[in-house]
């Protein structure tokens, strides 16, 4: 097998907080991962033992997995279900004018997309609750910074030999800085 060929598998590469590394994995070879530092390293990682693999399988005439998207697919599959299952599926089917087929097709591709969907969901809550935390530093040193400026005791000079403290401005100022 050519690296070309190699160079065509299924890769999946994702950071992994377990392991404080990126994985990279090929579908085609379930058992086969790697990791790394980056996601270039996981992947040279990976690609190191996919050859390896691929030579030892030829050296041992073994069948060789044929990349994901080389291989064709009919379409259709044959499912097994329990009869009361089949025919509650029939009977929602009739309900929404489809055939069974249509029905089960809709199914699928309705949780294929709301899995999707979660996913996004699920990362865009992590982005909200890391900015939620962000502000929340951001206010707390916003205050310590407030605090302590408003809390500086500079002496205002007048024409006379006494020294007044002035904190009418300083209060003003401070509540700009706020806004």
């Amino acid at each position: 097998m050519s690296m070309e060929m190699i160079d065509q598998y299924a890769i999946k590469i994702q950071w992994s907080d377990e392991d404080e590394a990126y994985l990279a994995s090929c579908m085609e070879f379930p058992s086969l991962m790697t990791h790394g530092e980056s996601p270039e390293e996981a992947f040279k990682e990976l690609r190191f033992i996919l050859e390896t693999v691929v030579e030892d399988m030829k050296a041992t005439g073994q069948k060789i997995p044929t990349p994901l998207k080389d291989r064709k697919y009919k379409g259709n599959i044959s499912l097994r279900l329990p009869s009361e299952t089949h025919e509650e599926l029939v009977n929602l089917a009739m309900e929404q004018d489809l055939s069974l087929n249509q029905f089960i097709t809709t199914i699928i591709e309705k949780n294929q997309y709301a899995s999707s969907f979660r996913k996004l969901y699920l990362e865009m809550q992590n982005m909200i609750d890391e900015l939620k935390a962000e502000v929340l530093t951001l206010k707390t040193i916003n205050e310590e910074l407030v605090s302590s400026y408003m809390f500086q005791k500079p002496l205002r000079s007048d024409t006379s030999s006494t020294s007044v403290l002035d904190f009418g401005n300083q209060t003003q100022e401070a509540e700009e800085i706020l806004v």
